[in-house]
């Protein structure tokens, strides 16, 4: 989770059900749910470095479809870096409303998957400033003919080279904290997506100038 401070709506009793929790459970949560996952490198996507850890408290296993618990059994549903490896998005939704009034969403942005295009991640998801997440099914998309370039900055990623992530963080993670409703759409193809203006910050020259210009190339691409 790279915005724990933005999760405010948890109230003093409130019972907190975190999906997916990965290697770094939120310290809040009370009950936590993951699927089975199908391979390794689904698990290292999703766990990181962190994927022999222990949880204290009790974790629960879902086949990803209906959520095993019943209406409103929870205050509050936390589902951070998740949604993004979902097949069905509507229902997922539909899904953490029926268990919770309240809850917090993370995932990458599509800034990200232009970048480092994870095969797991299944969907290209952004949050706009009208209050909706919009979506586009991935395997719809044309990066898979930049898989040599995505491969090579996923490598560098799975080596600690963290830094153009962890100065733009705004940039490449969205978040929303929502109660009652959560506005989805989805689009046929990513030019129906109004994307923010990139403004990169750099630290280093010469590899994340390359990473701005490969992101650049991409929008242009991907959105013609």
């Amino acid at each position: 989770m790279f915005f724990p401070e933005k999760i405010t709506k948890i109230n003093v009793g409130d019972r907190v059900l975190e999906i997916g929790p990965g290697g770094n459970p939120f310290s809040r949560s009370d009950v936590f749910l993951d699927i089975n996952h199908k391979s390794n490198e689904e698990k290292l996507a999703q766990y990181g470095s962190n994927s022999d850890v222990k949880y204290n408290k009790p974790l629960y296993y879902y086949d990803g479809g209906k959520i095993p618990f019943n209406d409103n059994d929870f205050n509050y549903v936390i589902c951070s870096h998740v949604i993004e490896h979902v097949e069905n998005i509507p229902n997922f939704i539909t899904e953490l409303i029926r268990i919770a009034p309240k809850g917090y969403l993370e995932f990458p942005s599509p800034y990200y998957e232009y970048l480092y295009n994870f095969s797991v991640h299944k969907n290209f998801i952004y949050y706009n400033r009208e209050e909706k997440i919009i979506y586009f099914v991935k395997k719809n998309n044309r990066l898979k003919e930049f898989e040599k370039c995505t491969d090579f900055f996923k490598q560098t990623l799975m080596k600690g080279y963290t830094d153009i992530i962890d100065n733009n963080k705004e940039l490449f993670i969205n978040y929303l904290e929502w109660q009652n409703n959560i506005n989805i759409k989805e689009v046929a193809d990513l030019s129906q997506i109004n994307f923010e203006p990139i403004i990169i910050s750099t630290k280093k020259t010469g590899f994340y100038q390359k990473v701005k210009n490969f992101i650049k190339i991409a929008l242009n691409i991907f959105k013609t």
